[in-house]
């Protein structure tokens, strides 16, 4: 017991010693000071989208010392620099150009009242800008079609109105506060043609929020743009018109999304290459139309390699060459969409499939009776092709499966009417214009 003591004893005497120490300010020994706990960082915010301000009239901002090209300017033309007043340009030479110097920082703001190409339609004579060195493009388009109400106007006056404006410009980009603004919700035929064709810089395009199209009016209007990344979410039009979007993204290699497009009627060719060559498109939007039209799906999404799978068709009826060539090279596509059309048409599914190197399953074809040419190179070099469900009873028609398995793999099934007997109705064995080569043949239950 006497141990115990002693040792809580010695313990105690040793605690109050400690205590004593740190109780002593004329000690050595450094007293602990906590450190503050950190402040709270902010979360990174996203940088603010760029904003539609139709109050702003066209805009060019200049990154760098150079000039503004004018070919063709209409006679109306005149220009604000850096706020100053109405400046006017005499254009000379064959063909006729003016030209506008500018230092880097000057913001140049244009206006006329109309461009002058409705009178010359689709010719080389049109009114278009051109820059020698980088610049910012912003501001409402409309400055161009009316100079004193055009934070208001919508509807363009003539045909061909902005036709080719910034065609081969490769020096204007995308401002990163301020969007170009196209508001004209009252179309005219070929208005926006090839508007922005070939601008590398461009990353994103405008939005257009017309419902009603016209003829050609968005056609090649960013044809190989090979920098734009950015679509429009929405092209709303519910009314289409022939051409009205063919090649409007031709080649544009850097597209990573398409627009929603809600139409349910359509027009001829007008969707016709409108994303061919955009090989970063990894899904393709939804096609709700059931009333289709003559080309309208021609080449839609030629050498769109990333799309994996295809949106639903729903068309029951269809029209000449609609299909035509419409997932052609799609090598990433493995099973096309079903095909719920019966009836078909002239060349309908002409090209189709044509190269998806990817396709392992055919959608079923329904329709008893061919149309000329209607599947005619449909699977043409589907290297992968391992099942083709084809149900027709009568394929007398003109060239109706001219090479239509041509370089499809051995060792696939293939799947018939029940009642047709292969050599006795059309059908042919070991033939690229029948059933492939060592292919097996079983009958559809």
């Amino acid at each position: 017991m006497k141990k115990v003591f002693r040792i809580v004893s010695a313990l105690a005497a040793a605690l109050a010693l400690l205590l004593s120490a740190c109780s002593d300010t004329s000690s050595s020994v450094t007293p602990f000071v906590p450190f503050p706990p950190p402040e709270p960082q902010p979360e990174p915010q996203p940088e603010p989208a760029r904003v539609d301000d139709p109050s702003i009239p066209l805009t060019l901002e200049a990154l760098a010392d150079g000039t503004i090209t004018l070919n063709y300017p209409p006679s109306t033309f005149k220009y604000k620099k850096n706020g100053g007043g109405f400046e006017t340009v005499t254009p000379s030479g064959d063909p006729p150009k003016a030209t506008i110097t500018v230092a880097a920082g000057d913001k140049v703001c244009l206006f006329a009242n109309g461009t002058g190409n409705s009178e010359k339609g689709s010719s080389s004579e049109y009114f278009s800008i051109d820059c020698s060195a980088d610049c910012y493009l912003y501001g409402n388009a409309m400055s161009l079609e009316n100079a004193d109400t055009y934070q208001t106007c919508a509807a363009l006056s003539g045909n061909y109105e902005f036709y080719g404006l910034f065609c081969n410009n490769k020096h204007v980009k995308n401002h990163d506060k301020f969007n170009i603004v196209l508001p004209a919700t009252e179309l005219a035929e070929g208005c926006y043609s090839g508007m922005f064709n070939l601008c590398e810089g461009l990353t994103a395009a405008p939005n257009l929020p017309a419902t009603k199209l016209k003829k050609e009016c968005y056609k090649m209007m960013f044809q190989d743009c090979i920098n734009l990344e950015q679509a429009p979410e929405l092209l709303p039009a519910t009314e289409l018109a022939d051409n009205c979007y063919e090649c409007m993204f031709y080649s544009c290699r850097s597209l990573k999304n398409a627009p929603k497009l809600p139409a349910l009627k359509l027009a001829t060719k007008c969707y016709e290459a409108m994303f061919s060559g955009c090989k970063k498109l990894a899904q393709a939007p939804s096609l709700p139309a059931t009333e289709l039209a003559d080309f309208c799906y021609s080449s839609m999404f030629d050498s769109c390699e990333l799309i994996t799978s295809a949106p639903a068709l729903p068309a029951a009826t269809l029209a000449d060459s609609c299909y035509q060539g419409m997932f052609s090279r799609c090598k990433g596509l493995s099973q096309g969409p079903e095909l719920p059309a019966t009836t078909l048409a002239d060349d309908c599914y002409f090209q189709m499939f044509c190269e998806c190197s990817g396709l392992k399953t055919a959608p079923v074809l329904k329709a008893k009776t061919l149309a000329r040419y209607c599947y005619r190179w449909m699977f043409y070099k589907c290297t992968s092709l391992s099942y083709v469900k084809c149900l027709a009873t009568d394929i007398s028609a003109s060239n109706c499966l001219e090479n239509w398995m041509t370089g499809v793999p051995a060792g696939g099934t293939f799947v018939k009417d029940k009642n047709i007997v292969v050599g006795a109705g059309g059908w042919t064995k070991d033939s690229e214009n029948g059933i492939p080569s060592g292919w097996t043949v079983k009958n559809a239950e």
